[in-house]
């Protein structure tokens, strides 16, 4: 009894970690991130949010960082006129996936 119990919780927690309320609430705080951050700091939060497979699309050109989240919204942060980004790829095998 006690064992399909714990499970029923548990269940029900993994279930709830995928409900639209939650996403749209850790989104929110995604986004709240972005507030009052420049472009270095945002590069650096971009960065971070590739490698915990965020569903997060990131563009970067000369004069601005978009995110775009999964429900649309788009937040942008402005690259200051005196500082450039410049990404490089280690390309051993192939140029573009």
């Amino acid at each position: 009894m006690k064992t399909a119990t714990s499970f029923a919780i548990i269940t029900l927690w993994i279930i709830s970690l995928f409900s639209p309320g939650h996403l749209q609430a850790d989104q929110k705080s995604l986004m709240a991130e972005l507030e009052n951050v420049d472009a270095v700091q945002a590069v650096a939060l971009a960065n971070q949010w590739r490698w915990t497979n965020r569903n997060i699309r990131i563009n970067a050109d000369a004069l601005k960082i978009d995110f775009k989240f999964p429900d649309g919204q788009v937040k942008t942060v402005p690259m200051p006129a005196d500082k450039m980004l410049v990404a490089v790829a280690p390309y051993i095998r192939k140029t573009h996936a």
